[in-house]
Protein backbone atom coordinates (compact mmCIF):
# COMPACT_ATOMS: atom_id res chain seq x y z
CA UNK A 1 0.00 0.00 0.00
CA UNK A 2 2.78 2.33 0.91
CA UNK A 3 5.13 1.80 -2.34
CA UNK A 4 1.38 2.53 -4.40
CA UNK A 5 1.21 5.62 -2.87
CA UNK A 6 5.37 6.26 -3.20
CA UNK A 7 4.53 5.77 -7.24
CA UNK A 8 1.43 7.73 -7.57
CA UNK A 9 2.42 11.10 -6.37
CA UNK A 10 5.59 11.10 -8.97
CA UNK A 11 2.96 10.50 -12.24
CA UNK A 12 0.74 13.20 -11.00
CA UNK A 13 3.61 15.39 -10.85
CA UNK A 14 4.99 14.34 -14.19
CA UNK A 15 1.63 14.66 -15.64
CA UNK A 16 1.44 18.65 -14.56
CA UNK A 17 4.62 19.63 -15.54
CA UNK A 18 3.61 17.94 -18.78
CA UNK A 19 0.42 20.20 -19.11
CA UNK A 20 2.49 23.15 -18.44
CA UNK A 21 4.98 22.69 -20.79
CA UNK A 22 2.40 21.94 -23.49
CA UNK A 23 0.69 25.37 -22.55
CA UNK A 24 4.05 27.19 -22.61
CA UNK A 25 4.56 26.10 -26.04
CA UNK A 26 0.68 26.63 -27.52
CA UNK A 27 1.14 30.51 -25.94
CA UNK A 28 4.91 31.07 -27.87
CA UNK A 29 3.48 29.18 -31.07
CA UNK A 30 0.47 31.98 -30.91
CA UNK A 31 2.95 35.11 -30.05
CA UNK A 32 5.06 33.99 -32.63
CA UNK A 33 2.38 33.21 -35.53
CA UNK A 34 1.20 37.12 -34.18
CA UNK A 35 4.04 38.70 -34.79
CA UNK A 36 4.66 36.99 -38.05
CA UNK A 37 1.26 38.05 -39.58
CA UNK A 38 1.31 41.25 -38.29
CA UNK A 39 -0.36 42.59 -41.55
CA UNK A 40 -2.91 40.04 -41.56
CA UNK A 41 -6.67 40.64 -40.09
CA UNK A 42 -7.43 39.63 -36.78
CA UNK A 43 -10.23 37.75 -35.78
CA UNK A 44 -12.30 39.04 -33.22
CA UNK A 45 -14.69 37.94 -31.18
CA UNK A 46 -17.96 39.29 -32.58
CA UNK A 47 -16.58 38.06 -36.38
CA UNK A 48 -18.13 34.69 -34.91
CA UNK A 49 -21.80 36.75 -35.46
CA UNK A 50 -22.01 36.75 -39.27
CA UNK A 51 -24.39 39.68 -40.61
CA UNK A 52 -27.97 38.71 -40.83
CA UNK A 53 -29.44 40.24 -44.66
CA UNK A 54 -32.91 39.43 -43.27
CA UNK A 55 -33.10 41.80 -40.07
CA UNK A 56 -36.75 42.31 -40.44
CA UNK A 57 -37.71 38.83 -40.05
CA UNK A 58 -35.13 38.45 -37.17
CA UNK A 59 -37.14 41.29 -35.51
CA UNK A 60 -40.30 39.57 -36.12
CA UNK A 61 -39.70 36.58 -34.52
CA UNK A 62 -38.53 38.32 -31.76
CA UNK A 63 -41.91 39.98 -31.76
CA UNK A 64 -43.79 36.97 -31.91
CA UNK A 65 -41.48 35.46 -28.76
CA UNK A 66 -42.41 38.88 -26.85
CA UNK A 67 -46.10 37.82 -26.42
CA UNK A 68 -47.25 36.16 -23.37
CA UNK A 69 -50.64 35.95 -24.48
CA UNK A 70 -50.58 32.46 -25.65
CA UNK A 71 -53.40 31.52 -28.07
CA UNK A 72 -55.75 33.76 -29.48
CA UNK A 73 -58.65 34.43 -27.59
CA UNK A 74 -62.65 32.98 -27.80
CA UNK A 75 -65.90 34.96 -27.34
CA UNK A 76 -66.64 31.10 -25.97
CA UNK A 77 -63.61 30.93 -23.18
CA UNK A 78 -64.27 35.03 -21.55
CA UNK A 79 -64.24 34.34 -17.89
CA UNK A 80 -66.25 37.22 -17.36
CA UNK A 81 -69.55 37.43 -16.02
CA UNK A 82 -72.57 39.55 -17.65
CA UNK A 83 -74.43 39.82 -21.15
CA UNK A 84 -72.54 38.53 -24.12
CA UNK A 85 -72.40 40.25 -27.42
CA UNK A 86 -71.16 38.57 -30.46
CA UNK A 87 -70.06 38.04 -32.98
CA UNK A 88 -70.14 40.66 -35.76
CA UNK A 89 -72.31 39.53 -38.63
CA UNK A 90 -70.66 37.86 -42.10
CA UNK A 91 -71.31 40.67 -44.69
CA UNK A 92 -69.34 42.61 -42.59
CA UNK A 93 -66.23 40.64 -41.71
CA UNK A 94 -64.84 40.95 -45.27
CA UNK A 95 -64.80 45.02 -45.05
CA UNK A 96 -63.51 45.07 -41.90
CA UNK A 97 -60.68 43.32 -42.74
CA UNK A 98 -59.89 45.49 -45.96
CA UNK A 99 -60.63 48.78 -43.23
CA UNK A 100 -58.32 47.23 -40.71
CA UNK A 101 -55.22 46.54 -43.28
CA UNK A 102 -55.51 50.36 -44.27
CA UNK A 103 -55.44 51.41 -40.32
CA UNK A 104 -52.40 49.04 -40.03
CA UNK A 105 -50.68 50.40 -42.73
CA UNK A 106 -51.03 53.84 -41.14
CA UNK A 107 -49.95 52.89 -37.80
CA UNK A 108 -46.88 50.89 -39.31
CA UNK A 109 -45.35 53.95 -40.72
CA UNK A 110 -45.51 56.17 -37.32
CA UNK A 111 -44.93 52.71 -35.13
CA UNK A 112 -41.70 53.18 -33.58
CA UNK A 113 -38.82 50.56 -34.62
CA UNK A 114 -37.10 47.43 -33.01
CA UNK A 115 -33.79 48.24 -32.81
CA UNK A 116 -31.64 45.53 -32.31
CA UNK A 117 -28.30 45.62 -30.78
CA UNK A 118 -25.97 42.75 -31.45
CA UNK A 119 -23.19 41.72 -28.45
CA UNK A 120 -19.78 42.68 -28.46
CA UNK A 121 -20.53 44.75 -31.71
CA UNK A 122 -17.45 47.48 -32.65
CA UNK A 123 -20.14 50.15 -33.47
CA UNK A 124 -21.10 51.75 -30.35
CA UNK A 125 -24.47 54.42 -31.52
CA UNK A 126 -27.66 55.99 -30.71
CA UNK A 127 -30.85 53.54 -31.48
CA UNK A 128 -33.37 56.37 -30.56
CA UNK A 129 -34.55 59.26 -30.03
CA UNK A 130 -33.60 61.21 -32.99
CA UNK A 131 -36.12 63.87 -34.10
CA UNK A 132 -36.24 66.73 -36.83
CA UNK A 133 -39.10 68.95 -38.52
CA UNK A 134 -39.53 67.66 -41.70
CA UNK A 135 -37.30 69.04 -44.70
CA UNK A 136 -34.91 69.76 -42.49
CA UNK A 137 -31.29 68.41 -41.41
CA UNK A 138 -29.84 67.17 -38.30
CA UNK A 139 -26.79 65.72 -36.81
CA UNK A 140 -26.85 61.93 -36.32
CA UNK A 141 -24.70 61.92 -33.16
CA UNK A 142 -23.41 58.58 -31.25
CA UNK A 143 -22.28 56.76 -34.08
CA UNK A 144 -18.75 55.49 -33.48
CA UNK A 145 -16.07 52.78 -33.64
CA UNK A 146 -14.57 50.92 -30.78
CA UNK A 147 -11.01 51.98 -30.05
CA UNK A 148 -10.25 48.24 -29.25
CA UNK A 149 -9.75 47.81 -33.50
CA UNK A 150 -6.56 49.83 -32.80
CA UNK A 151 -5.35 47.89 -29.57
CA UNK A 152 -5.89 44.91 -31.83
CA UNK A 153 -4.12 45.60 -34.84
CA UNK A 154 -0.84 46.54 -33.79
CA UNK A 155 -0.42 48.25 -36.95
CA UNK A 156 -0.60 52.02 -37.55
CA UNK A 157 -3.14 52.41 -39.93
CA UNK A 158 -6.48 49.56 -40.24
CA UNK A 159 -8.70 49.20 -42.81
CA UNK A 160 -12.06 50.71 -42.26
CA UNK A 161 -15.29 50.43 -44.97
CA UNK A 162 -18.29 51.88 -43.72
CA UNK A 163 -21.68 52.09 -45.15
CA UNK A 164 -24.69 54.24 -44.02
CA UNK A 165 -28.11 53.73 -46.04
CA UNK A 166 -31.46 55.89 -45.42
CA UNK A 167 -33.62 52.54 -45.73
CA UNK A 168 -36.89 53.59 -46.44
CA UNK A 169 -35.26 56.87 -48.83
CA UNK A 170 -36.94 59.65 -46.60
CA UNK A 171 -33.81 61.46 -46.74
CA UNK A 172 -29.93 61.80 -47.90
CA UNK A 173 -26.81 61.54 -45.42
CA UNK A 174 -23.85 63.90 -46.18
CA UNK A 175 -20.13 64.76 -44.29
CA UNK A 176 -19.11 67.84 -45.04
CA UNK A 177 -15.91 69.65 -44.00
CA UNK A 178 -13.73 66.84 -43.51
CA UNK A 179 -10.18 66.41 -44.69
CA UNK A 180 -10.56 63.16 -47.22
CA UNK A 181 -6.90 62.85 -47.42
CA UNK A 182 -7.21 59.46 -45.48
CA UNK A 183 -10.91 58.64 -46.31
CA UNK A 184 -12.93 58.24 -49.54
CA UNK A 185 -16.63 59.14 -49.28
CA UNK A 186 -18.92 57.43 -52.19
CA UNK A 187 -22.78 58.77 -52.99
CA UNK A 188 -22.21 61.92 -50.52
CA UNK A 189 -25.52 63.70 -50.62
CA UNK A 190 -27.64 60.20 -51.52
CA UNK A 191 -29.48 58.02 -49.83
CA UNK A 192 -26.24 55.65 -48.90
CA UNK A 193 -22.67 56.93 -48.41
CA UNK A 194 -19.77 54.38 -48.05
CA UNK A 195 -16.61 55.12 -46.72
CA UNK A 196 -13.25 53.64 -47.26
CA UNK A 197 -9.98 54.43 -45.32
CA UNK A 198 -6.69 53.24 -43.99
CA UNK A 199 -6.25 55.01 -40.89
CA UNK A 200 -6.68 55.05 -37.27
CA UNK A 201 -10.20 54.88 -35.43
CA UNK A 202 -10.09 58.32 -33.75
CA UNK A 203 -9.44 59.70 -37.41
CA UNK A 204 -12.85 57.29 -38.76
CA UNK A 205 -14.78 58.54 -35.19
CA UNK A 206 -13.92 62.38 -36.02
CA UNK A 207 -15.47 62.02 -39.54
CA UNK A 208 -18.30 60.15 -38.00
CA UNK A 209 -19.29 63.43 -35.94
CA UNK A 210 -19.73 65.24 -39.22
CA UNK A 211 -22.61 62.97 -40.43
CA UNK A 212 -25.82 65.18 -41.31
CA UNK A 213 -29.59 63.68 -42.47
CA UNK A 214 -31.69 65.41 -44.39
CA UNK A 215 -35.27 64.89 -44.61
CA UNK A 216 -36.11 65.29 -48.50
CA UNK A 217 -39.35 63.25 -48.28
CA UNK A 218 -42.20 65.93 -46.98
CA UNK A 219 -44.65 64.25 -44.22
CA UNK A 220 -45.80 65.27 -40.62
CA UNK A 221 -45.18 62.12 -39.10
CA UNK A 222 -43.38 59.31 -40.60
CA UNK A 223 -40.21 57.44 -39.63
CA UNK A 224 -37.00 56.73 -41.24
CA UNK A 225 -34.74 54.00 -40.38
CA UNK A 226 -30.47 54.34 -40.99
CA UNK A 227 -28.65 51.29 -41.63
CA UNK A 228 -24.84 51.00 -40.61
CA UNK A 229 -22.89 48.67 -41.57
CA UNK A 230 -19.04 47.74 -40.76
CA UNK A 231 -17.76 44.97 -42.86
CA UNK A 232 -19.95 42.06 -41.69
CA UNK A 233 -21.73 43.84 -38.99
CA UNK A 234 -24.63 46.29 -38.75
CA UNK A 235 -26.45 48.37 -36.57
CA UNK A 236 -30.04 50.41 -37.22
CA UNK A 237 -30.76 53.90 -36.05
CA UNK A 238 -34.56 55.08 -35.96
CA UNK A 239 -34.68 58.88 -37.07
CA UNK A 240 -38.47 60.07 -36.60
CA UNK A 241 -39.18 63.35 -38.92
CA UNK A 242 -42.40 64.70 -37.06
CA UNK A 243 -44.40 68.36 -37.38
CA UNK A 244 -44.10 69.03 -33.35
CA UNK A 245 -47.10 69.97 -32.29
CA UNK A 246 -47.67 73.20 -31.02
CA UNK A 247 -48.61 74.04 -27.18
CA UNK A 248 -52.21 74.63 -26.79
CA UNK A 249 -52.27 77.38 -23.85
CA UNK A 250 -55.31 78.93 -22.11
CA UNK A 251 -55.58 82.05 -20.69
CA UNK A 252 -57.95 81.71 -17.58
CA UNK A 253 -57.55 85.48 -16.65
CA UNK A 254 -58.53 85.08 -13.43
CA UNK A 255 -56.62 81.98 -11.19
CA UNK A 256 -58.81 81.30 -8.34
CA UNK A 257 -62.49 81.72 -10.47
CA UNK A 258 -63.66 78.34 -11.41
CA UNK A 259 -66.42 79.68 -13.39
CA UNK A 260 -63.33 80.92 -15.38
CA UNK A 261 -62.10 77.52 -15.98
CA UNK A 262 -64.92 75.29 -16.48
CA UNK A 263 -68.45 74.74 -18.36
CA UNK A 264 -70.74 72.81 -17.51
CA UNK A 265 -72.68 70.79 -20.50
CA UNK A 266 -75.82 68.58 -20.73
CA UNK A 267 -78.19 67.67 -23.24
CA UNK A 268 -81.57 67.47 -22.90
CA UNK A 269 -84.70 66.01 -24.76
CA UNK A 270 -88.51 66.56 -24.03
CA UNK A 271 -87.39 67.08 -20.37
CA UNK A 272 -88.14 70.88 -19.03
CA UNK A 273 -88.66 69.79 -15.91
CA UNK A 274 -85.15 68.46 -15.73
CA UNK A 275 -83.18 70.65 -16.99
CA UNK A 276 -84.77 73.62 -15.16
CA UNK A 277 -84.18 72.15 -11.96
CA UNK A 278 -80.57 71.20 -12.96
CA UNK A 279 -79.96 74.38 -13.80
CA UNK A 280 -81.44 75.95 -10.63
CA UNK A 281 -79.22 73.95 -8.29
CA UNK A 282 -75.78 74.58 -10.00
CA UNK A 283 -76.18 78.01 -9.89
CA UNK A 284 -77.35 77.80 -6.54
CA UNK A 285 -73.60 76.36 -5.90
CA UNK A 286 -71.97 78.20 -8.49
CA UNK A 287 -73.42 81.16 -9.12
CA UNK A 288 -72.54 82.67 -12.65
CA UNK A 289 -71.12 79.30 -13.89
CA UNK A 290 -71.77 79.16 -17.75
CA UNK A 291 -74.15 76.09 -19.03
CA UNK A 292 -74.56 74.90 -22.16
CA UNK A 293 -77.56 72.81 -23.42
CA UNK A 294 -78.49 70.87 -26.38
CA UNK A 295 -81.77 70.56 -26.89
CA UNK A 296 -83.92 68.33 -29.73
CA UNK A 297 -87.21 68.20 -28.41
CA UNK A 298 -89.81 68.35 -30.79
CA UNK A 299 -91.70 71.94 -29.57
CA UNK A 300 -88.59 73.39 -27.64
CA UNK A 301 -89.20 75.87 -24.93
CA UNK A 302 -86.84 78.94 -24.17
CA UNK A 303 -84.85 78.31 -21.69
CA UNK A 304 -84.10 82.20 -20.49
CA UNK A 305 -81.30 82.47 -18.26
CA UNK A 306 -78.41 85.03 -18.59
CA UNK A 307 -75.70 81.72 -18.02
CA UNK A 308 -77.30 79.20 -20.09
CA UNK A 309 -76.80 78.89 -23.78
CA UNK A 310 -79.38 76.70 -25.39
CA UNK A 311 -78.75 75.25 -28.92
CA UNK A 312 -81.93 74.00 -30.58
CA UNK A 313 -81.30 70.59 -32.89
CA UNK A 314 -83.71 69.02 -35.18
CA UNK A 315 -86.19 66.93 -33.91
CA UNK A 316 -84.84 63.63 -31.58
CA UNK A 317 -81.47 64.21 -33.56
CA UNK A 318 -79.21 62.34 -30.81
CA UNK A 319 -77.83 62.07 -27.64
CA UNK A 320 -73.75 61.83 -28.76
CA UNK A 321 -74.68 64.33 -31.38
CA UNK A 322 -75.76 66.66 -28.91
CA UNK A 323 -72.88 65.86 -27.18
CA UNK A 324 -70.19 66.39 -30.10
CA UNK A 325 -72.56 70.04 -30.72
CA UNK A 326 -71.52 71.47 -27.18
CA UNK A 327 -68.07 69.87 -26.95
CA UNK A 328 -67.49 72.65 -30.29
CA UNK A 329 -68.67 75.47 -28.23
CA UNK A 330 -67.10 74.81 -25.06
CA UNK A 331 -64.26 77.51 -24.65
CA UNK A 332 -63.08 76.92 -21.09
CA UNK A 333 -60.08 74.39 -20.65
CA UNK A 334 -62.58 72.10 -18.68
CA UNK A 335 -65.97 70.56 -18.87
CA UNK A 336 -68.02 69.28 -16.44
CA UNK A 337 -70.30 67.14 -17.86
CA UNK A 338 -73.90 66.08 -16.31
CA UNK A 339 -77.07 64.66 -17.27
CA UNK A 340 -80.18 66.75 -17.67
CA UNK A 341 -81.75 64.54 -14.63
CA UNK A 342 -78.79 65.49 -12.00
CA UNK A 343 -79.34 67.97 -9.14
CA UNK A 344 -76.66 69.71 -7.35
CA UNK A 345 -75.83 69.35 -3.63
CA UNK A 346 -73.48 71.15 -1.33
CA UNK A 347 -71.42 67.71 -1.75
CA UNK A 348 -71.19 68.18 -5.64
CA UNK A 349 -67.54 70.07 -4.95
CA UNK A 350 -66.13 70.58 -8.58
CA UNK A 351 -63.25 72.15 -6.72
CA UNK A 352 -62.26 68.63 -6.06
CA UNK A 353 -62.76 67.86 -10.03
CA UNK A 354 -60.71 70.52 -10.73
CA UNK A 355 -57.54 70.01 -8.41
CA UNK A 356 -56.77 66.29 -9.89
CA UNK A 357 -57.10 67.77 -13.52
CA UNK A 358 -54.50 70.56 -13.26
CA UNK A 359 -51.93 68.41 -11.26
CA UNK A 360 -49.50 67.47 -13.72
CA UNK A 361 -48.19 64.84 -11.24
CA UNK A 362 -51.07 62.56 -12.09
CA UNK A 363 -51.63 63.57 -15.74
CA UNK A 364 -55.69 62.95 -15.62
CA UNK A 365 -57.90 64.01 -18.64
CA UNK A 366 -61.16 62.08 -17.07
CA UNK A 367 -62.08 62.27 -13.41
CA UNK A 368 -65.80 60.90 -12.55
CA UNK A 369 -67.36 60.54 -9.45
CA UNK A 370 -70.52 59.05 -7.50
CA UNK A 371 -73.87 59.27 -7.04
CA UNK A 372 -76.32 60.23 -3.70
CA UNK A 373 -79.55 59.53 -3.07
CA UNK A 374 -82.16 62.88 -1.95
CA UNK A 375 -81.49 61.79 1.70
CA UNK A 376 -77.71 62.24 1.68
CA UNK A 377 -76.58 58.71 1.55
CA UNK A 378 -73.36 58.31 -0.64
CA UNK A 379 -73.53 55.43 -2.77
CA UNK A 380 -69.70 54.00 -3.47
CA UNK A 381 -70.48 51.20 -5.97
CA UNK A 382 -69.02 49.47 -8.63
CA UNK A 383 -71.62 50.05 -11.09
CA UNK A 384 -70.19 53.52 -11.05
CA UNK A 385 -66.83 53.12 -12.66
CA UNK A 386 -65.36 49.99 -14.65
CA UNK A 387 -61.99 49.01 -16.41
CA UNK A 388 -61.86 46.90 -19.80
CA UNK A 389 -59.35 44.51 -20.53
CA UNK A 390 -58.48 43.43 -24.35
CA UNK A 391 -57.66 39.82 -24.71
CA UNK A 392 -55.72 39.86 -28.42
CA UNK A 393 -57.50 37.48 -31.22
CA UNK A 394 -56.91 36.11 -34.50
CA UNK A 395 -58.07 37.72 -37.83
CA UNK A 396 -61.94 37.25 -36.74
CA UNK A 397 -61.06 40.05 -33.81
CA UNK A 398 -59.83 41.00 -30.24
CA UNK A 399 -62.31 39.81 -27.10
CA UNK A 400 -63.19 42.29 -24.81
CA UNK A 401 -64.29 42.36 -21.46
CA UNK A 402 -65.80 44.71 -18.62
CA UNK A 403 -65.23 44.80 -15.26
CA UNK A 404 -66.62 46.87 -11.88
CA UNK A 405 -63.11 46.39 -10.66
CA UNK A 406 -60.58 49.49 -10.65
CA UNK A 407 -56.57 49.33 -11.92
CA UNK A 408 -55.19 51.16 -9.10
CA UNK A 409 -55.39 53.20 -6.13
CA UNK A 410 -54.28 56.99 -7.51
CA UNK A 411 -51.34 57.07 -4.94
CA UNK A 412 -51.12 60.88 -4.58
CA UNK A 413 -55.11 60.94 -4.20
CA UNK A 414 -55.92 57.80 -2.61
CA UNK A 415 -59.67 58.42 -2.53
CA UNK A 416 -58.76 58.07 -6.15
CA UNK A 417 -58.68 54.49 -8.39
CA UNK A 418 -57.70 54.68 -11.97
CA UNK A 419 -60.06 53.08 -14.23
CA UNK A 420 -61.35 53.11 -17.73
CA UNK A 421 -64.82 54.15 -17.65
CA UNK A 422 -66.88 56.36 -15.67
CA UNK A 423 -70.38 57.08 -14.85
CA UNK A 424 -72.23 60.48 -16.99
CA UNK A 425 -70.84 62.80 -13.76
CA UNK A 426 -67.69 64.39 -14.77
CA UNK A 427 -64.94 66.43 -15.03
CA UNK A 428 -62.47 66.64 -18.25
CA UNK A 429 -59.51 68.26 -20.35
CA UNK A 430 -61.91 70.18 -23.42
CA UNK A 431 -59.18 69.08 -26.10
CA UNK A 432 -58.10 66.03 -24.64
CA UNK A 433 -61.59 64.67 -25.41
CA UNK A 434 -62.40 66.94 -28.07
CA UNK A 435 -59.59 64.93 -30.01
CA UNK A 436 -61.61 61.61 -29.40
CA UNK A 437 -65.00 63.18 -29.96
CA UNK A 438 -68.89 61.37 -29.64
CA UNK A 439 -69.31 59.09 -32.66
CA UNK A 440 -72.66 60.47 -33.93
CA UNK A 441 -73.78 57.13 -35.01
CA UNK A 442 -74.75 56.69 -31.07
CA UNK A 443 -77.97 58.16 -31.08
CA UNK A 444 -80.35 56.87 -28.21
CA UNK A 445 -77.80 55.07 -26.25
CA UNK A 446 -74.23 54.82 -26.01
CA UNK A 447 -71.59 54.87 -23.09
CA UNK A 448 -69.14 52.45 -22.86
CA UNK A 449 -68.73 53.55 -26.70
CA UNK A 450 -66.90 56.81 -25.78
CA UNK A 451 -64.71 55.34 -23.55
CA UNK A 452 -63.45 53.09 -26.08
CA UNK A 453 -63.14 55.47 -28.65
CA UNK A 454 -60.63 57.06 -25.71
CA UNK A 455 -58.99 53.79 -25.00
CA UNK A 456 -55.35 54.33 -24.51
CA UNK A 457 -55.76 58.37 -24.92
CA UNK A 458 -57.42 59.16 -22.38
CA UNK A 459 -56.15 58.98 -19.14
CA UNK A 460 -59.43 58.36 -16.74
CA UNK A 461 -60.03 57.95 -12.52
CA UNK A 462 -62.44 58.10 -10.37
CA UNK A 463 -62.58 59.91 -7.00
CA UNK A 464 -64.70 59.68 -3.88
CA UNK A 465 -64.79 63.11 -2.66
CA UNK A 466 -67.39 64.43 -5.45
CA UNK A 467 -71.32 63.45 -5.15
CA UNK A 468 -74.35 64.19 -7.06
CA UNK A 469 -77.73 63.00 -6.73
CA UNK A 470 -79.67 61.50 -10.14
CA UNK A 471 -83.34 62.28 -9.93
CA UNK A 472 -85.11 60.49 -12.71
CA UNK A 473 -88.37 61.75 -13.44
CA UNK A 474 -89.77 59.54 -16.17
CA UNK A 475 -92.77 58.53 -14.54
CA UNK A 476 -94.94 60.77 -15.92
CA UNK A 477 -93.06 61.67 -18.79
CA UNK A 478 -94.64 59.27 -21.43
CA UNK A 479 -93.50 61.03 -24.73
CA UNK A 480 -89.93 60.92 -23.41
CA UNK A 481 -90.03 57.15 -22.25
CA UNK A 482 -91.89 56.14 -25.43
CA UNK A 483 -88.63 57.60 -27.68
CA UNK A 484 -86.61 56.19 -25.37
CA UNK A 485 -88.25 52.50 -25.71
CA UNK A 486 -87.62 52.99 -29.23
CA UNK A 487 -84.28 51.90 -29.53
CA UNK A 488 -85.67 48.21 -28.78
CA UNK A 489 -88.20 48.53 -31.36
CA UNK A 490 -86.22 49.85 -34.63
CA UNK A 491 -83.41 47.66 -33.60
CA UNK A 492 -81.22 50.36 -32.23
CA UNK A 493 -79.58 48.15 -30.07
CA UNK A 494 -77.96 45.85 -32.65
CA UNK A 495 -77.27 48.12 -34.43
CA UNK A 496 -75.12 49.55 -31.85
CA UNK A 497 -73.23 46.08 -31.24
CA UNK A 498 -72.80 45.83 -34.89
CA UNK A 499 -71.28 49.32 -35.00
CA UNK A 500 -69.23 48.64 -31.62
CA UNK A 501 -67.75 45.26 -33.04
CA UNK A 502 -66.73 46.67 -36.38
CA UNK A 503 -64.68 50.19 -35.04
CA UNK A 504 -62.77 48.50 -32.48
CA UNK A 505 -61.87 45.15 -34.49
CA UNK A 506 -63.83 42.64 -31.64
CA UNK A 507 -64.97 39.42 -32.42
CA UNK A 508 -67.30 39.98 -28.88
CA UNK A 509 -67.54 41.52 -25.93
CA UNK A 510 -68.90 40.84 -22.26
CA UNK A 511 -69.97 43.57 -19.68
Amino acid sequence: MATSRTLVIPIIMIGLLVICAVYLFKSSSRKGMIDSTKSKEIVMPWKRLPYDASFTKEVSKLRHKMSTQGTSCSCMTLQTIGNFFGPLDGSLKERRKIELQKWSYDQAIVEEPMVFCRALSPLSYIGGGIHLEPLRSIRVVGISLHSVLDDVSEVSNSHHEITITSTKKFGVLMIENVNTTYISFYGNGTHEIKMLGNCKVDFVNAVLQNLIYVNTYYDINIRDLLEVKYFTYNVNIDVHIRRQPRPKIYNTNVIDDITKKVTIVTKTFERYNCIFRLIESVHKFYPGMTILVADDSENPQNIDNPNVQQFIMPFSEGWFPGRNLLLSQVRTKFFLWVDDDYVFTENTILENFLEKLEDPAVNLDIVGAFFQSEDGYKHIQTRFYKSIELDPGDEGGDCLRRFGTSHRTLEEYPQCMVVDMVTNFFMAKTLAVRAVGFDPFFKRIGHMEFFLDGFGSLRVATCKDVFIIHKRDNANNKKYVSFRNRQNDEGDRERNIQRTLFKNNLQCFRI
